[in-house]
């Protein structure tokens, strides 16, 4: 194992503000043993710059204590019970250094305005729990994409229709394993679902891999600038999201072991789905069969505020 990735992954995981980080490593294949972070304060942002007079907010995670507070993206924090933060490092440690449950006025800066609210932090919950109620329930991020042999796909023409994406990558071999479920899965539902495999790699090693090893089961659209790897918390592959016809994600799964909630999502989600039926596709892997690494660490942009 990459041992400077693992400590890197594990430090990630520690931290209170933000479980995952959704850009300071890339995606990696799903390790059980990474599951649980420590037990810490949870605020529920993502931390975007600190420019010396606070710290921007990236995102608000729904159903956090940032959220139901009404932080709100592009909001600078700038205290922490009255005192000053200047940087995502002093950030962490002040939110970190309270007791779980316990309440903290944040203040921020929104355009003109100085505002500050109060909110009960609880305990830090797993990286997939906090993706889970941040996206499913909630509309879809969309964008507009170009497929590895150059077809463009426009943003809105799902518009109307289910559609499962599928984050995927070349070194992923957990990925590979989980290939014959997910065909199985577009195979049964055919023309009432669309499959999209989307790969945040740069688009000459994406088609470089398509030469050599032959077309999949849907075709793989390029994510290199990871709007969409950023927008639905990936931090893991393999990781799935199905969308229902109104716009509105109705579940997510990360590893191969979980592709079970998503065919239980889609047997009562669509008319052709039966949910007395077996599920699609290839039994479940041997137990660690879909942990993998990638073959090499590349460099992305680092949130502020991590390591």
């Amino acid at each position: 194992m990459n041992t400077k990735l693992f400590r890197r992954s594990l430090l990630l995981i520690a931290l209170s503000l933000a479980p995952f980080s959704l850009t300071a490593l890339p995606a990696q294949a799903q390790e059980p043993d990474f599951a649980r972070p420590m037990a810490r304060p949870w605020l529920g942002i993502i931390l975007g710059a600190s420019d010396g007079t606070g710290v921007e907010v990236k995102l608000v995670l729904r159903t956090s204590p940032a959220d139901e507070a009404e932080l709100r993206q592009g909001d600078r924090v700038i205290a922490v019970d009255g005192e000053p933060v200047r940087t995502a490092g002093k950030l962490l440690a002040l939110v970190r250094g309270k007791r779980i449950n316990s309440t903290v006025d944040i203040t921020v800066r929104r355009g003109e305005e100085v505002l500050t609210r109060s909110m009960t932090l609880p305990s830090s919950p797993t990286p997939d729990e906090v993706a889970r109620r941040h996206l499913v329930g909630a509309p879809a991020p969309t964008h507009s994409l170009e497929a590895a042999d150059g077809d463009p796909l426009p943003a809105d023409s799902l518009e109307g229709k289910p559609y499962l994406l599928d984050f995927w990558a070349t070194w992923c071999q957990a990925c590979k394993l989980a290939e014959p479920r997910i065909a199985a899965i577009a195979e049964r539902y055919g023309d009432d679902l669309t499959v999209i495999t989307l790969s945040d790699e740069e688009p000459g090693v994406v088609r470089e891999y398509l030469q050599n090893n032959g077309t999949r089961h849907s075709p793989v659209y390029l994510d290199t600038n990871r709007v969409l790897t950023e927008a639905f918390l990936v931090r893991a592959l393999p990781t799935y999201a199905l969308v229902g016809a109104d716009g509105e994600v109705v579940e997510v799964a990360f590893g191969v072991d979980d592709i079970a909630s998503i065919e239980r999502a889609l047997a009562t989600t669509l008319p052709s789905g039966d949910p007395s039926a077996d599920p699609p596709g290839a039994s479940a892997p041997e137990p660690g069969a879909s942990a993998a690494e990638p073959s090499e660490e590349r460099d992305t942009k680092t949130d502020a505020g991590a390591p």
